[in-house]
């Protein structure tokens, strides 16, 4: 077997944890959810690592200080209603649980 993705780890775990092996079973069902907790993690550290990009550059913004960036205040004006219409569907997704 090559090298998988995430994903195909995940699924080729879950498929051995409904093998006749018991303890293949047991351990690829731990392992499967170990790796969906690992994507679970990735993908909320990137939220995360973009919401602080946001809340730097609306501080910015601001305080007058984004031109210090090097960034023009339209192209940060634009950016910044595009970060709220992003994280008021994030925020959505996350607290409705999808």
């Amino acid at each position: 077997m090559g090298k998988m993705t995430l994903d195909e780890a995940i699924r080729h775990a879950e498929e051995v944890s409904k093998s006749e092996c018991s303890e293949c079973s047991l351990e690829h069902k731990q392992l499967a959810e170990w790796l969906i907790e690992l994507k679970e993690f990735r993908q909320d550290t990137g939220r995360m690592g973009y919401m602080r990009i946001y809340s730097f550059l609306s501080n910015c913004l601001d305080s007058g200080a984004i031109g210090a960036l090097g960034i023009d205040e339209k192209t940060a004006q634009e950016y910044d209603e595009k970060s709220k219409k992003y994280f008021e569907e994030e925020f959505d997704k996350w607290f409705k649980g999808t």
